[in-house]
């Protein structure tokens, strides 16, 4: 009787492994103290900075993941006004 599949789970968890091995390669440290937590959101929100520019610059990391806005609200700092984009209508 032959089983093709023999072997393949040890594949499969070298696979798995190494993925896991690549992600927590580039994840950056997201540790900051309050202090830090409380400068980053107020150059957000003192600037036209979007929350992922900013979390970039601190981290090198392109996505946030709702971090600022976590951190905002623990601290109760308002978010910035939503800027209503121009939209332009006809005057017919």
């Amino acid at each position: 009787m032959s089983s093709p599949k023999i072997g393949l789970h040890k594949a499969i968890n070298k696979m798995t492994k190494s993925k896991l091995n690549s992600k927590q390669k580039s994840k950056v440290n997201t540790k900051f103290s309050e202090s830090e937590k409380r400068k980053i959101i107020e150059e957000y929100l003192n600037s036209d900075q979007s929350k992922s520019a900013v979390w970039e610059k601190y981290t090198g990391q392109l996505s946030e993941n709702g971090h600022l806005l976590r951190w905002m609200r623990q601290f109760w700092y308002q978010d910035k006004p939503n800027r209503q984009k121009n939209t332009y209508f006809s005057a017919e």
